[in-house]
C-alpha cells in the first residue's frame, strides 16, 4: 500500500461508523460496572433475601450472580463463529443485539427471584460474549493501519466510559430512589436496555458489511463499494486499488493453503499461527490476571477492606474509580497506543500495575484490617486508596485495550474470526475464574489478594519484555511475516508442492514491496523479512 494514506482516508464516515458499532461497548462496559454497585444496595440485598455481608453465603451468591454472565459470554463469543463466517459480521451483531436485551429484560423484572437473576445474566452474557468477539475484529477489518489502534481502542474508551455510568448510576439510584422500593435496582439494572436497542438499531440500519468478509464470499464488487464509500476515494485511486488487492491476494493465498473447513482447523497449529494463537489466549488471561476485573465486580467490598464503611461512601469512592479508568483510557487511545506501540504501554502498565497492588497488599496485610470494624484514616489507609487510582490509571494505559486491539490484527483473514473467537472465550474464561475466586479470597486471605495479582504481574512483565512482537503500523494483510508464514513442510502437505511454494513465494514478494513503503514501520519490517524473524516466534 501507499507509504502515506490520502487525507481522504481520515474521514468522517469511518469515525461515524466507528462510533455507530461502538454501540456495543456500551452493553458490554455497562454490565461490568453496574453489577458490583446494584449487588451493594440496599434494595437488591432484600428483595434477593441476600446472606449477611463478608460471609462465606454472601461470597457464594454474589459469585454465582456475577460470574453467570461471564458463563455465557464464553459460550456466546464460541456460538458465534458460526454466524459470522455464514451470515457476516453485521447481521451477527443484529443477533448479539437481541440476545443481550432479552437477558436485560429478565434480570430487571426478576422480581427478587434469585435463579430468574441468574437466568438473565446467563442470556445476557451470550450478547455480552457475541459482541466482545464481533466489534473489536469489525473495527479492524474496517480501519486504515495508521488510525487501527484509535479506531479498535475506542472499543475500550467506550466500554470505559459506560462502565462509569454503571457505576454512578448505582450511587444516583441509591441517593434518589427509597431503599423501600425495588425501583432502585431496577432502575440500575434497566438502563441496559438501552445499549441493547441501540445496538440493534445500528447493525440493521447503519453499519456496512466488512469488506473484508466480502472479499472472503467472492464479491469483491461488493468490497469495492464499502471502501469507496469508507475511504472517500474514487475506485480508480491507488490507495483502494492496493488494498483490495491486498485482500484478495491474501485470501487467494489462504484457499490454496486450506481449502476445507477441516484443513481450516488444522491450519490453526501450522507455524506461524499457532505461535498467532497462543499469544492472543496468553495475552488475554494476563488481561484477567491484573486484578482488573476483581476490583470492578467487587470494588464496594475492596474499598470495605481498605477501611471505608457504608454504602454510599464505597458507591462514590467506586464511581471516582470508573472516571479515573475512562480518563486514562481515553489518553491511552488518544495520544499512546499508535505513537509508543504495544509493546511499550504493555511494559509500562505491569511495572506500575504490580507496584500499587504489592503496596496495597502490604499496608492490608499489616494493618489487619476487618471490613465489619475498620479502623483509622492514617497516611498508610489514604495511600493505599491513591494507590487503588493509581493501579487505574496505570491499567487502562495498557492493559485494558491493547489486548483487544492486538488480538485484533494479529490473526490472517481466513482465521480471523476463528482465532477471535477462541481468545475472546479465553477472556470470558478468565474472567469467570476471576469472578468466582475473588470473594473468596478477599474474605480468606484478604491482603494476599494483592499479593497474588502482584506476582502474575510481574511474570506478565519478563513475557512481554522476551516474547511479544511488535505490531504498530504493519498491515492486517503483512502480518504473516511477523509472525512467520506457513512453513513449506506444511504447506507441502496440505496444498501440494510446487503450486504452494509459488503462491507463498509470490505472496512474500508481494508483501515484501508493501512493506518497504510501510512508513514508519518500513526499516523494522526491512529487518523481519531479511532474518526471516516471524518464523522464529513459531
Amino acid at each position: 500500500m501507499p507509504a502515506t494514506a490520502p487525507n481522504e482516508v481520515h474521514n468522517w464516515r469511518i469515525y461515524f461508523v466507528g462510533t455507530c458499532v461502538c454501540t456495543g461497548s456500551l452493553v458490554f462496559g455497562y454490565n461490568i460496572g453496574v453489577i458490583g454497585g446494584c449487588i451493594a444496595l440496599p434494595s437488591f440485598h432484600r428483595d434477593f433475601n441476600l446472606p449477611p455481608l463478608d460471609t462465606v453465603e454472601y461470597s457464594y451468591v454474589t459469585a454465582n450472580i456475577v460470574s453467570a454472565m461471564q458463563g455465557g459470554a464464553f459460550f456466546g463469543s464460541l456460538g458465534t463463529f458460526p454466524i459470522t463466517e455464514k451470515l457476516g459480521r453485521r447481521l451477527a451483531l443484529t443477533v448479539a443485539a437481541l440476545t443481550f436485551f432479552l437477558g436485560s429484560a429478565v434480570m430487571t423484572f426478576s422480581y427478587g427471584s434469585l435463579p430468574m437473576m441468574y437466568a438473565g445474566r446467563f442470556i445476557g452474557g451470550l450478547g455480552v460474549g457475541s459482541v466482545s468477539l464481533l466489534v473489536p475484529m469489525y473495527l479492524s477489518e474496517l480501519s486504515p493501519p495508521d488510525i487501527r489502534g484509535f479506531l479498535v481502542g475506542m472499543w475500550e474508551i467506550v466500554s470505559q466510559i459506560a462502565a462509569m455510568i454503571g457505576f454512578w448510576a448505582n450511587f444516583a439510584v441509591l441517593n434518589t430512589i427509597s431503599s423501600s422500593s425495588s425501583g432502585q435496582w431496577m432502575v440500575s439494572l434497566g438502563i441496559q436496555l438501552i445499549p441493547g436497542g441501540l445496538l440493534f438499531l445500528a447493525s440493521v440500519f447503519v453499519l456496512p458489511e466488512s469488506p473484508r468478509f466480502h472479499v472472503k464470499k467472492f464479491q469483491p464488487e461488493k468490497a469495492l463499494k464499502t471502501l469507496i464509500w469508507l475511504r472517500h476515494l474514487p475506485e480508480d485511486n491507488e490507495y483502494i486499488i492496493e488494498e483490495l488487492r491486498a485482500m484478495q491476494e491474501q485470501v487467494d493465498r489462504e484457499l490454496v493453503q486450506a481449502p476445507s473447513k477441516l484443513r481450516m482447523m488444522r491450519e490453526l497449529f501450522w507455524r506461524g499461527n499457532r505461535n498467532r494463537l497462543a499469544i492472543g489466549v496468553v495475552l488475554m488471561l494476563c488481561q484477567n490476571l491484573t486484578g482488573i476485573n476483581a476490583m470492578n465486580f467487587y470494588s464496594p467490598s475492596i474499598f470495605r477492606s481498605i477501611g471505608f464503611t457504608g454504602t454510599s461512601v464505597s458507591l462514590f469512592a467506586s464511581g471516582i474509580w470508573a472516571v479515573v479508568k475512562s480518563s486514562s483510557t481515553i489518553l491511552s487511545m488518544l495520544f499512546l497506543v499508535d505513537r509508543l506501540g504495544r509493546r511499550k504501554i504493555l511494559i509500562i502498565g505491569a511495572c506500575g500495575t504490580a507496584a500499587t497492588m504489592f503496596y496495597i497488599g502490604s499496608f492490608i496485610t499489616a494493618t489487619k484490617i476487618d471490613p465489619s470494624h475498620p479502623g483509622e484514616k492514617t497516611v498508610a489507609a489514604w495511600v493505599a486508596i491513591v494507590c487503588v487510582y493509581v493501579y487505574a490509571v496505570f491499567f487502562c494505559i495498557a492493559w485494558n485495550s491493547v489486548p483487544w486491539i492486538y488480538c485484533a490484527e494479529i490473526f490472517p483473514n481466513r482465521l480471523r474470526t476463528l482465532c477471535v473467537s477462541l481468545t475472546t472465550a479465553t477472556q470470558w474464561v478468565g474472567q469467570f475464574g476471576v469472578a468466582r475466586a475473588t470473594p473468596y479470597m478477599l474474605t480468606g486471605i484478604r491482603g494476599g489478594t494483592y499479593f497474588v495479582f502482584g506476582s502474575f504481574l510481574i511474570a506478565m512483565l519478563i513475557w512481554v519484555w522476551g516474547w511479544l512482537p511488535e505490531t504498530k503500523g504493519i498491515t492486517l494483510e503483512n502480518m504473516d511475516l511477523l509472525f512467520g508464514v506457513p512453513g513449506r513442510k506444511e504447506q507441502e502437505e496440505h496444498a501440494g508442492g510446487e503450486v504452494q511454494e509459488q503462491v507463498v513465494a509470490d505472496g512474500k514478494k508481494d508483501m515484501a514491496k508493501d512493506l518497504e513503503n510501510d512508513g514508519d514501520a518500513g526499516d523494522r519490517n526491512k529487518d523481519l523479512m531479511g532474518k526471516d524473524a516471524g518464523v522464529k516466534h513459531g
